[in-house]
């Protein structure tokens, strides 16, 4: 639980002192996108499937903890400090370097810690998984980007008068 610790204070650390370059709505909406891909990933492979597993099996607080916390935490630097307008190849590289990250973080602090166990699962599994993962985040940011532009273009509110019950 150390390194889980250690990791969460490190995370939300970085978060207070990074300048933002994302609106609140932005963070808020990739942060809770984060959530949800995070937990239905682990739900299949983790819970339904059993291929790896957080701290010990079945559901523990370790496990909520990376969940609700260390994921939206890494969504929200990754998406930070994304290569907006730069080269297809700055932001291919920027996404490769941030799965080889997270697979060196899998392999030397979270397995070593206990934070995460395999049990069938193959970190190379975890290296095409995090680049696929990451390009997701991509789009939900980049869709969430676009449904704000069009609102603001269109100066409405997120719901229309006919369905806020008026």
């Amino acid at each position: 639980m150390m390194a889980l610790g250690i990791t969460v204070i490190i995370l939300i650390a970085i978060i207070v002192a990074m300048p933002k370059k994302l609106s609140l709505i932005e963070y808020y909406c990739t942060s809770l996108f984060a959530f949800l891909l995070n937990a239905t990933s682990d739900f299949s492979l983790n819970l339904q499937f059993k291929l790896y597993g957080y701290f010990q099996p079945g559901v523990d607080i370790g496990g909520y903890v990376i969940v609700y916390i260390i994921g939206p935490c890494i969504s929200t630097l990754f998406l930070n400090y994304f290569p907006v307008n730069r080269s297809v190849l700055i932001k291919l590289f920027y996404i490769i370097a941030w799965s080889l990250f997270s697979i060196l973080y899998e392999i030397f602090i979270a397995l070593p810690s206990g934070m995460i166990y395999y049990n069938g699962w193959k970190w190379w599994y975890s290296g095409l998984l995090y680049p696929v993962l990451f390009l997701i985040l991509v789009a939900d940011w980049k869709l969430v980007r676009n449904m704000l532009k069009h609102h603001l273009r269109s100066k409405k509110g997120l719901l229309s008068d006919s369905s806020s019950g008026e």
